[in-house]
Order: structure tokens, then C-alpha cells, then sequence
């Protein structure tokens, strides 16, 4: 057998195993910061707030759930300052098991981005839901969160 024409079928073959290995992946919006734009009635969102250290970066906390009780913690932050600001949310905390984080991120002057935790079953015997984040800013915490009942 020639030597070349093994060296090709290895090569499809492992070019079939790694597309195959990367289709599986599971999807995960963590630790990046991501866009988000339009919200829907499946987000259930706490009060906007100051963050401690500038009354001109907002948060809040939502709670995503869909219709398989299942749910996700997601962080969202606006710059309404003159200048960047650096943001971190170094851990998203849920009563229902969901849990994630952001890496530190240059949010610029008007941006407003969202920080989403992984999805996770809701625990239907609790009657409210909670998550909360200590969202650093320029190495400054402040406490975001939100209760929202159970819907199962």
C-alpha cells in the first residue's frame, strides 16, 4: 500500500474526529462577556442599580427560565460613564445550582453587556429562586441580585 494514500485517509479521518469532537461541544456563554439585545418574557428581571463605586454603571440581575423549569443567572451592566470601565463578575451564585463567572472585561463608554451563567434544572420543591453576583468594578464590589418565585 502506498505510503501517501495513508497519509490521506489519516488526515480525513482526523479531520472528520476533530469537526465531530467540536459539533458535541456543549454551548457556554462563560467567562466571556456577551451582547445581548432584546428580551423576552421569559427573562425576569431585579431592579437596575448603581454600582457602589459609580453612579453611572448600571446592573442587574435576571433570571432566564424556560419551559422545561430550567434556568440560568444572567449579569447585565451599562456604562453610561465618559470612559471604559474594567468589570468582573468572579462568581454567579443561584439557589438552583446554576453557577458562572465573567473574566475581566473593558466595557466601553455606552456598552452594556451580560454575563450569563450555565442553564440548570430549577429545584421545584424551593418557592423563590435567587441568584446574586458581587460585580467588581475597577477592582470595586457591589452586590447585584434577584428573587423571583419558582414557576414549577
Amino acid at each position: 500500500m502506498n505510503i501517501r494514500r495513508i497519509l490521506q485517509g489519516f488526515a480525513a479521518a482526523t479531520s472528520v474526529a476533530a469537526v465531530s469532537l467540536l459539533a458535541a461541544s456543549p454551548a457556554s456563554a462563560y467567562p466571556t462577556w456577551q451582547t445581548v439585545g432584546s428580551t423576552n418574557s421569559n427573562w425576569h428581571c431585579g431592579t437596575t442599580k448603581s454600582h457602589p463605586a459609580s453612579n453611572n454603571v448600571n446592573m442587574r440581575m435576571c433570571i432566564v427560565m424556560n419551559a422545561s423549569n430550567e434556568a440560568q443567572a444572567v449579569v447585565v451592566v451599562v456604562n453610561h460613564a465618559s470612559v471604559a470601565v474594567n468589570i468582573e463578575a468572579p462568581g454567579i451564585n443561584t439557589t438552583w445550582g446554576a453557577g458562572g463567572y465573567c473574566n475581566k472585561y473593558p466595557l466601553a463608554p455606552g456598552a452594556q453587556r451580560a454575563c450569563f451563567t450555565n442553564t440548570w434544572p430549577l429545584n421545584c420543591s424551593q418557592d423563590n429562586t435567587y441568584a446574586v453576583e458581587y460585580l467588581k468594578m475597577n477592582g470595586y464590589s457591589g452586590s447585584v441580585s434577584h428573587r423571583e418565585t419558582t414557576p414549577c
